[in-house]
């Protein structure tokens, strides 16, 4: 158990309109003091944690990988409170073109061997629409890029699984309905143009 002291960095986006998603982070030295310096002294650093003597970095990243316990740092309960937040927002119109299911990504970055160069050690799909990564990044790379690369990962991986699970809920083969002679309309479409035309307006692109 690992006592820290710090601030975390929490950041939303928008991608075209369509997709809204948040993310927070932190950035832990492999040691700290043995005390707790003043306020000013972390405000001045955002993003970055403390902590209290030399850090575990193994036990630490697992620990983040598993998901916070009760008392536990977990920056997923901070990103999930920015995205409840701007979900309220009067910006957004609340009429999504299509139904879905959030997914998350949660991740750590530790330091890659002399001379080796970034890394993705692992990709792992776990339960509840969760995936799990973790990195080797070199020496003084910021928490920003690897937070903007992981953001960029979630962000395709979501894409990904969301149009997969489109394409499986449709019935290919089916035979079309006789053709009438009448005025046409969206109802009109094949079920299958109807049930991919989400995808191919709002998703592909």
């Amino acid at each position: 158990r690992v006592r820290a002291v710090g601030t975390v960095a929490a950041r939303a986006s928008l991608t075209e309109g369509r997709v809204l998603q948040s993310s927070a982070y932190f950035r832990v030295p492999a040691a700290g003091p043995d005390h707790r310096r003043p306020w000013g002294h972390y405000l001045v650093r955002p993003g970055v944690v403390e902590p209290f003597g030399k850090l575990p970095r193994e036990a630490v990243a697992q620990g983040l990988l598993g998901g916070g316990r009760h008392g536990e740092l977990d920056v997923g309960l901070i990103a999930d409170g920015l995205l409840t937040r701007l979900l309220r927002h009067p910006l957004l119109d609340q009429r999504p073109p299509l139904r879905s299911r959030p997914t998350r990504l949660r991740w750590v970055a530790l330091p890659a061997d002399p001379g080796d160069g970034p890394s993705i050690e692992r990709f792992t799909l776990a339960e509840d629409e969760l995936r799990t990564v973790r990195l080797r990044v070199p020496e003084g790379t910021r928490s920003a890029e690897v937070a903007g690369l992981c953001d960029d990962l979630a962000l395709h991986d979501w894409l990904l699984t969301t149009v997969v699970r489109i394409l499986d809920g449709i019935r290919l083969g089916s035979a079309p309905p006789p053709a009438r002679p009448r005025p046409q309309g969206p109802d009109d479409l094949p079920a299958v143009v109807r049930a991919l035309r989400p995808a191919v307006d709002h998703l592909l692109h």
